[in-house]
């Protein structure tokens, strides 16, 4: 049997990415033979009649048909100011338009002999549980079996650290990307033939990044355009004329890379030639730099870190190419300790590495549920493991090669995981276990009576504790004969520590919360009563919790029911909506090239 063919999918804001590994298991890019970059620009444009653009051609159509082009969709994946739209009597959500990236991306690397399947995809480290779910719905919608979500520094650190690394290093990541910033500070420790990557804090911006820094030499373009009086345009003229403002907005990127390799740049807009000076657009994006130097500061202070003692610096993200960037961060740490590693490619490359290790780690499961079984091993369990491993395996494999494998049994059984499971660097040989953590805190609404009902969120769940984790507590009913009891899950950003977060107060007023804290609530749950109930029966609530999203169950202990939250949030799929979406989704095809 072949090995397991493992993906990882970089979902960027201007540019995504997918890579795999090699037969050495070294990751490597799978180049987009549509565009010179390599990369694929994260841009859709839903040409009239005809099938979506996908990549660099789309992107260049948005001066002509900016209505019928999409970019930045990442900045609305999960949020609730997304919104929808129409082409050809058809309507497209973030999560659809994200899809069709992801689907391009799997077209062109199957087109050169690929079988793209098992893949992870990253996201911003600081999204939230609909920005995470929103995503792994996306590379559902495009067919893929999505493994985990892994947070983008993380995935950096992944990269780097599979070149053979045995020993111990304080690593911060530094992410800036098109349109996210993500900071990680990592302890990379080497522990005999074992290395652990424990992410001790990360945090960020998912509304910051090289687009903002876009928007303002935009504005310093158009500065001095009106500026020059052979022009006659003020700025409600230039405002008003759609297609000057397009000829200025596509000069921006590469205005900006020359200003990244000289001190000024000559922009030619109609007849008027404008002469850029780098220093200037630095000081209009310096309050920029310096929210991603706060959010460095932020996190080495959550962490217990002193600067001082951190040993590498990796620049991560496009947008890192920029001086003022590299200067900044090199001004903090020293220029000994930063380095660019691979900016555009290292989080598909690093996502890449972890599918691989995932997938080692699930065929390990399976191989033990196949396993079991003779001595005094309960029957019923065994077949109940066995099942189980049957469905993970059928996942990454299919149905017809996993009835193979789970006909087999010992040596022979061994042999065929051995077989399939994907090779992975040296480095990572001897086993790597990575300590990611939660971004966000999460507890149920719990209600106390009293002259009023008091309601508040009882953090179960805090930010930064390592994933996958699940807690459990016990609340009691608070009425005599109550005929159900309800509750909601609520993501929040108190700290470990914090006292509860009341919803509502003790006369019944509404509790103006601290938006620092981001309360949001995640959907509710219902769990009906039997007659008779009592006060004070107990009821469990338990909150498991993983990078690609959350579950809350209710459990009755005296009856032994069970109630699953089903995710209701209007900002991701509801299982109707899902089915709609893939159906949609799997008769549409892209294309590089407008045509």
């Amino acid at each position: 049997m072949e090995k397991i063919k493992t993906y990882g999918i970089d979902l960027g804001t201007t540019y995504s990415a997918i890579a795999h590994l090699d037969d050495t298991g070294r990751p490597e890019i799978i180049d987009n033979p549509d565009d010179p970059s390599t990369l694929l620009a994260s841009a859709v444009y839903f040409q009239e009649g005809g099938v979506p653009v996908v990549g660099m051609q789309a992107k260049e159509e948005a001066e002509m048909y900016p209505d019928r082009v999409v970019q930045f969709i990442k900045r609305e994946i999960g949020k609730e100011d997304a919104f929808p739209r129409e082409y050809d009597d058809q309507t497209y959500n973030a999560v659809e338009i994200s899809s069709l990236i992801l689907k391009r991306i799997v077209e062109y690397a199957n087109a050169q002999g690929h079988d793209v399947k098992n893949v992870i995809i990253t996201c911003p480290a600081y999204f939230g549980n609909d920005e995470r779910e929103a995503t792994k719905q996306a590379g559902q919608l495009a067919g893929l079996n999505v493994l985990e979500l892994i947070n983008e520094p993380t995935a950096a650190a992944y990269n780097f650290l599979s070149k053979e690394f045995k020993e111990n290093k304080k690593i911060l990541v530094y992410d800036l990307g098109g349109g996210t910033f993500d900071v990680s500070y990592i302890d990379y420790i080497v522990d005999g033939e074992k290395t652990v990557v424990d992410v001790r804090c990360s945090d960020g911006n998912d509304r910051l990044g090289g687009k903002d820094w876009d928007d303002r030499l935009f504005s310093y373009l158009k500065e001095l355009y009106i500026g020059d009086p052979a022009n006659d345009c003020d700025s409600n003229k230039f405002d008003e004329d759609f297609d000057l403002r397009q000829l200025v907005r596509n000069k921006v990127e590469d205005t900006k890379k020359a200003l990244s390799a000289r001190d000024k740049t000559s922009v030619r807009i109609e007849n008027t030639r404008l002469e850029v000076q780098k220093d200037k657009f630095e000081e209009r994006t310096k309050d920029l730099l310096q929210q991603t130097i706060d959010v460095v500061n932020f996190v080495l202070k959550t962490a217990d870190a002193d600067k001082d003692a951190v040993d590498l610096v990796l620049l991560v993200g496009g947008s890192t190419k920029m001086p003022m960037v590299k200067n900044a961060v090199k001004a903090m740490f020293g220029d000994e300790k930063v380095r660019e590693e691979d900016p555009d490619k290292a989080v598909a490359k690093g996502a890449a590495l972890a599918a691989a290790a995932k997938v080692d780690g699930l065929l390990q499961e399976v191989f033990s549920m196949f396993s079991k079984g003779g001595g005094d091993s309960d029957e019923e369990s065994d077949q109940i493991e066995a099942n189980k491993g049957f469905e993970i395996l059928a996942d990454l494999v299919g149905e017809s090669a996993a009835e193979e494998i789970a006909n087999l049994s010992g040596d022979d059984l061994a042999t065929a995981v051995a077989e399939i499971t994907p090779a992975v660097p040296t480095a990572f040989e001897g086993g790597m276990k990575v300590l990611d953590r939660l971004p966000r805190s999460f507890g149920p609404r719990v209600a106390q009576f009293g002259n009023n009902l008091v309601s508040y969120v009882d953090n179960l769940i805090f930010m930064d504790q390592v994933v996958p984790v699940e807690m459990t507590k016990t609340y009691s009913v608070q009425s005599d004969n109550a005929p159900m009891i309800r509750t909601a899950l609520y993501e929040n950003r108190a700290v470990e520590g914090s006292p509860p977060i009341h919803l509502t107060e003790a006369d019944g007023s509404d509790a103006h919360l601290d938006p620092a804290l981001q309360v949001k609530n995640l959907g509710e749950v219902t769990m009906p009563l039997p007659p008779g109930t009592p006060k004070g029966t107990a009821i469990e609530v338990t909150i498991h919790a993983k990078l690609s999203g959350i579950e809350l169950f209710l459990k009755n202990p005296a009856t032994g029911e069970v109630e699953k939250l089903e995710r209701d949030s209007e900002y991701i799929l509801s299982r109707e909506e899902f089915e709609q979406s893939k159906q949609k989704i799997a008769a549409i095809e892209t294309t590089g090239e407008v045509g």
